[in-house]
């Protein structure tokens, strides 16, 4: 059944040069803007989108005939030229009783044409590793998945006056309401937030609270990436890549999106009014 909607060559070939013009678009947009971290940022989010759901929708519409102007079958009518039927006059001529068939040999073997002869099927290779390799990469995703999981759940509850301070002046600038809880753990160099959980967690190094760094722009920076929603733009391109594994412009368009993350965090940590000789 799906080999009937999606067709090996037209499918392949669909994915292949539709997924190419939109990442190529995405890419060229986000190098425009590059001075513009944030729409940069959208442009080529929205092109890793486009990239994945506009050749499926294609064929789709194209196999089950939808839209507005869906082509209506063609009635091809028959000929209508006149055959004279011989009449019948119940006399056999020589010629046909002369004309008969010819002996079958039977040990005359028909040659083998280029056609029939079996071919590797070469689009049905290329589906299934496909299917594989995608699945290698989801298996991965959820993995990474579980250890970010398990190092959350290993971690201890940091109380540090001064990062709680700037946490709630952070959270003031940018109009969180929700709670943020703070871990410590010995396992990370730096602050990250991990926004899958029901409140965002900020996990700290365990040395956090015995320096005298300002931490308001290095925790605004990462409470920008939860305002920003950045964690779902990642793992929905985590999951383009997932789909398109053989894309090489997808893995890049993937590494320009982290890039592109990170200097719209920065930009807003020096909007907010923090020097940026200070924050770097």
């Amino acid at each position: 059944m799906t080999g009937g909607i999606f067709p090996a060559e037209s499918f392949l070939w669909s994915w292949l040069w539709q997924s190419t013009i939109f990442l190529l678009a995405g890419l060229s947009g986000s190098f425009l803007l590059r001075h513009h971290s944030a729409r940069a940022h959208r442009v080529l989010f929205l092109a890793m989108i486009a990239a994945v759901i506009v050749p499926v929708a294609g064929i789709l519409v194209k196999h089950y005939e939808l839209g507005l102007f869906a082509a209506e079958p063609v009635v091809i009518q028959p000929s209508t030229e006149d055959y004279i039927m011989p009449e019948a006059t119940g006399i056999i001529s020589n010629e046909a009783i002369e004309s008969s068939p010819a002996p079958i040999n039977l040990d005359s073997h028909p040659a083998m044409t280029g056609s029939e002869i079996a071919k590797f099927p070469w689009s049905s290779a290329l589906i299934y590793t496909w299917i594989a390799a995608s699945l290698i990469l989801v298996i991965r995703l959820l993995v990474t998945f579980v250890l970010g999981v398990r190092l959350l759940r290993r971690a201890m509850p940091l109380n540090n006056d001064r990062i709680e301070q700037a946490i709630d002046q952070v959270k003031t600038k940018l109009g969180i309401g929700r709670d943020v809880k703070i871990y410590g753990s010995a396992k990370i160099s730096s602050p990250v937030i991990w926004c899958w959980s029901r409140k965002p967690a900020l996990l700290m190094p365990d040395a956090a609270g015995l320096s005298d760094i300002d931490w308001a722009g290095v925790l605004y920076h990462e409470l920008a990436h939860y305002k920003r929603r950045d964690h779902v733009a990642g793992l929905l391109a985590e999951l383009t890549v997932c789909f398109l594994p053989w894309q090489p412009l997808l893995w890049w368009a993937k590494s320009s999106l982290v890039s592109l993350s990170e200097q719209a965090c920065d930009d807003w940590v020096v909007a907010s009014g923090q020097s940026g000789t200070d924050y770097a």
